[in-house]
């Protein structure tokens, strides 16, 4: 889809990293993306990590909220704590990665960062 699509801005959510955190934590897998890595640099892809503070209370907030829109995801939630080591996971295999990316500070929304990342995406940065 990406390639047909390379003269287009396109969002995808979760992106590879996310498979490569995911089986690591819930299977014990290595999974190597360095070949869709590699086609993903042919078409100037480019990841927009969005992080928040390491806060139990924080991560528990956001998990109600979540709960609270949808109650369905009950049957795969998890302890606060387990979702600050998943971000933790995510920076490591971002900062592991080729493809360009930058982190924003999500922790408080809204904010004026798309600014910032559209002005990064564009190259101006």
């Amino acid at each position: 889809i990406l390639k047909e699509l390379k003269n287009k801005n396109v969002i995808l959510e979760k992106f590879h990293i996310s498979e490569i955190v995911y089986q690591k934590m819930l299977n014990d897998e290595v999974v190597d993306y360095k070949k869709e890595e590699k086609e993903l640099m042919k078409l100037n892809a480019k990841i927009v990590f969005l992080k928040v503070q390491p806060s139990e209370k924080l991560f528990a907030a956001r998990l109600q909220d979540r709960l609270n829109l949808y109650p369905h995801y009950k049957r795969i939630a998890k302890e606060p704590s387990w979702y600050i080591k998943q971000q933790e996971e995510y920076l490591k295999k971002i900062k592991k990665t080729k493809l360009p990316y930058i982190e924003i500070d999500a922790t408080k929304l809204p904010t004026d960062d798309w600014k910032k990342i559209i002005s990064w995406i564009d190259g101006e940065i």
